[in-house]
């Protein structure tokens, strides 16, 4: 299960498709070796470290920082992976200790001026010629546009942005060189979940009540536009540890 966007690639892609093409465009990124110590920030279910398992049949080597027990229950009893309940924002790092960090979907919830001391710590914790993989979205301009703070905080209360350029400037303060930098779409897969949570619409107000129904159809027809407009795009990006 993921939350982020996917890649539809072909136009016949489902959703499940465009994630499970996302989860291999984000492994050649992070490139797992066997017995090599990789970390995952905000590892959700544990979709991607079961992913990266398959490919290097390496289990105690895989770990995972999460803020839900039930996730980290879950993982324990299906994978075995060393998931632990941290806060990987505010978390004091062990020195030298992973060769690769990634991240899908979990930059966006880092503060503007958490946002230096996180990557100045995750340096810290990657060893000699480790790397850094983070997918996220970000503003293209240090002005929070007026639709970001109409819709989409009420779904993420708390929540702050920071500017593609800050994020650049805070990667170079941090002594992370970008080796790998990609933009990318997330249009497909809000419209996609818009249309499955249309398509579900009696099953969801029993869940949940008509009012959290309307909410979140408005809050991805305005997320989309958001992207549509440019305000916010989806990145890639591998940093390297020199």
């Amino acid at each position: 299960m993921f939350y982020s966007a996917g890649d539809f690639i072909n136009a016949t892609d489902t959703l499940e498709d465009a994630q499970e093409n996302k989860a291999n465009y984000l492994l050649n990124l992070i490139h797992p070796q066997p017995e090599e110590k990789i970390l995952e920030l905000g590892c959700g279910w544990g979709a991607m470290l079961k992913k990266i398992h398959k490919q290097t049949s390496h289990a105690d080597t895989l770990y995972g920082y999460t803020l839900s027990q039930a996730q980290k229950n879950f993982i324990d009893e299906q994978y075995g992976f060393n998931v632990e309940l941290k806060n990987f924002i505010t978390l004091d790092y062990e020195a030298n200790a992973f060769d690769t960090i990634f991240s899908i979907g979990s930059i966006e919830h880092v503060r503007e001026n958490e946002l230096l001391p996180l990557c100045q710590n995750l340096s810290k914790a990657l060893k000699p010629s480790g790397k850094l993989v983070h997918q996220f979205f970000c503003q293209m301009e240090d002005v929070i546009p007026t639709r970001l703070i109409a819709v989409a905080l009420n779904i993420f209360p708390g929540s702050e942005l920071t500017s593609f350029k800050k994020h650049l400037d805070i990667f170079e303060q941090a002594n992370l060189k970008v080796i790998h930098h990609s933009i990318h779409d997330y249009r497909p897969t809000l419209e996609a979940w818009f249309n499955r949570l249309v398509a579900n619409q009696t099953a969801a107000i029993e869940l949940v009540g008509v009012q959290n129904y309307n909410k979140y159809q408005c809050y991805l027809a305005e997320a989309w536009r958001l992207f549509n407009n440019r305000d916010l795009m989806l990145m890639r990006f591998v940093l390297k540890k020199p």
